[in-house]
């Protein structure tokens, strides 16, 4: 039985698959790639790419299918997302047309994906541009179809994160019949990863793989210990080194007086595009949405005589417009014992979590900062760190209880969260190491997706900086 290997046209699936790839060949296992790059980009691949694909299948034998614009699929793709198209302006934006029972998941992979461009599930399809419309239906339907014409029958499938329409409804098919699915995403650092029998958004197996790290760290060395130590002092103050970013403005460059507040509770939101279409890659352990947790923790705090602070995610702004689609909800919130601050807000958020009687958190890893600084902080759901009792409050009655008496011994799951961020995953074997940009070889060379690649990453850069420069000028 066959090993089948997606790839899209981003620099970590190409890399991840074909590392899992090369281990699989490596003992033996007949394997194909499905590549979707040429359909997904504009731009031809390097040559680097090219040179490595090639000795891949020139040494191993692989079928490395190469999906081309011209090609049949990705010409009945294009054609089928016109018409699907046609049929959404037909019916004025109101709602999505439907589809074949064969081609129903594609709605909610389509609806998943325009949910993170538009920085909320909670918004109307009339405000999304076409543009993201056609390209999030197109990337569904390919997916489809490229399922649909594979001859072959294959045992496994590997993909990339899984939460692209392309990567999803593959995913989704394949389960459906019965095949067995493995995703790859990126680990502690450019140079590891992890690969997951059911998702790295499915919070119970990133739980017992920190877990078994943590086992297996055993002894912690000094040196360890270092890298523990300054992963959290680093995320304390702001940087988030899975994701590469800074949210330096919300902790140490604001400062407020928080004493008319007092004394008070927080809570800090999650931004909730950040959801599968995938059914059983949803975590719904603890309370399920954030705004109704947030209504009784205001009820709550009103009973025993607090004020309650809601500090809602910087990620709650729309990527694409940067409009907050969650203001009025979050509005309705407001009254005299509950002050709801905005993504826009200018406020120190560490500082708000040190001023309060207690911090509870949804889902956002801000609870890792916390625990850090030694607030008493607990999960509302199923946050990445929420990994034992200690950290959880998943009913009404733990949370009476824990802002009665917030006293909290957290100190093991903070180490075996940071155990796992500072050096946990599986090392690259053959490359250095995968960033979002290029892929650094053994060798040192860098490996650029495609064509153009290097002088498009040193204007960016260049304007990058240019732009930082102008700003500290202002300043």
């Amino acid at each position: 039985m066959t090993h089948l290997f997606v790839i899209n046209n981003s620099t970590k699936s190409w890399a991840y698959q074909v590392e899992e790839l090369l281990r699989n060949l490596s003992v033996g296992k007949k394997c194909t790639v499905l590549d979707f790059d040429s359909c997904l980009s504009w731009r031809p691949i390097s040559i680097g790419r090219a040179r490595k694909q090639f000795y891949i299948r020139r040494m191993h034998n692989v079928a490395w299918i190469r999906y081309r614009k011209l090609g049949l699929i990705n010409v009945l793709s294009i054609a089928k997302s016109l018409a699907f198209l046609g049929k959404f302006l037909i019916l004025r934006k109101r709602r999505l047309p439907n589809l074949s029972l064969d081609y129903a998941f594609a709605q909610d992979a389509i609806l998943c994906r325009l949910s993170q461009t538009m920085g909320s599930r909670y918004f109307s399809l009339r405000e999304v541009p076409l543009i993201f419309f056609f390209k999030f239906t197109r990337e569904a339907f390919l997916g489809q179809l490229a399922y649909q014409f594979l001859k072959e029958v294959f045992s496994q499938v590997t993909l990339f994160n899984g939460r692209e329409p392309l990567e999803s409804v593959i995913i989704r098919k394949s389960m459906d019949d019965g095949i067995k699915v493995d995703l790859t995403e990126r680990a502690s650092s450019d140079s590891r990863y992890e690969n997951y029998s059911i998702s790295p958004h499915f919070q119970p197996e990133w739980w017992d793989k920190a877990r078994s790290f943590w086992e297996d760290s055993q002894p912690i060395d000094i040196e360890r210990s270092k890298e523990i130590q300054q992963y959290l002092e680093l995320k304390s103050k702001g940087f988030d080194s899975f994701l590469g970013q800074k949210w330096h403005q919300f902790y140490v460059e604001q400062v407020q007086d928080f004493t008319d507040l007092r004394p008070y509770v927080v809570f800090f939101t999650t931004s909730t595009h950040e959801f599968s279409p995938i059914v059983e890659y949803e975590c719904h352990f603890g309370f399920s949405d954030q705004f109704e947790v947030a209504k009784t923790l205001g009820d709550i705090c009103r009973k025993l005589g607090y004020n309650l602070v809601v500090r809602r995610h910087p990620n709650s702004l729309s990527p694409h417009d940067n409009r907050d689609r969650e203001a009025s909800l979050w509005d309705e919130l407001s009254s005299p014992t509950t002050v709801v601050f905005g993504p826009n807000y200018s406020v120190n958020s560490i500082e708000l979590a040190k001023n309060s009687h207690v911090a509870f958190v949804w889902r956002s890893s801000v609870g890792i900062e916390t625990l850090f600084e030694g607030v008493p902080t607990y999960a509302l759901g199923s946050a990445r760190w929420a990994m034992d009792e200690s950290v959880r409050a998943w009913s009404k009655e733990k949370i009476y209880s824990i802002i009665s008496n917030p006293a909290q011994n957290a100190s093991l799951p903070l180490k075996i969260y940071a155990n796992y961020m500072a050096k946990g995953g599986i090392p690259l074997k053959y490359f250095e190491s995968v960033n979002r940009n290029f892929i650094t070889s053994l060798s040192g060379a860098r490996i650029y997706m495609r064509w153009g690649d290097r002088f498009v990453i040193a204007f960016r850069y260049r304007v990058s900086k240019a732009l930082s420069r102008k700003t500290r000028r202002k300043a």
